[in-house]
This record gives C-alpha cells, sequence and structure tokens, in this order.
C-alpha cells in the first residue's frame, strides 16, 4: 500500500515520527523497542485511515 502524504494535514506529524522511529532504532535508551513496536502501530493505523479516507465514499465500508 502506498501513500502519499506530502500533502496531508498529518504528512508533517508523520515524518517526524518515522525519524523520531529511525533515532529510537539505533540507541540504547530503556523502553526503547516499546516505542518503536507502538509507534509503528500507530503509523500503520493513520496511513490506514489516510488511505481509507480517499477511497470513494461506496468503497470506504461502514454505515451510509
Amino acid at each position: 500500500m502506498k501513500v502519499s502524504v506530502a500533502n496531508d494535514s498529518s504528512g508533517r506529524w508523520i515524518e517526524n515520527s518515522i525519524r523520531y522511529a529511525v533515532s529510537e532504532a539505533g540507541g540504547s535508551i530503556a523502553g526503547g523497542e516499546l516505542v518503536m513496536a507502538r509507534l509503528s502501530e500507530l503509523l500503520f493505523v493513520e496511513k490506514l485511515r489516510l488511505y481509507t479516507n480517499r477511497l470513494p465514499r461506496s468503497r470506504q465500508g461502514g454505515s451510509s
């Protein structure tokens, strides 16, 4: 799945979160692995939200 976030309001947040995750990946601060796990979950959910919000209304599911 590929979703462009360059022109989206959450784009800056996602970009900064990815930068933070990369810095945590090489660190040795306690809890770094937990931060990475939760952050990856959050980013995944946000990408799904962006993807489904861009689908035609008839394909979004849920109640109409």
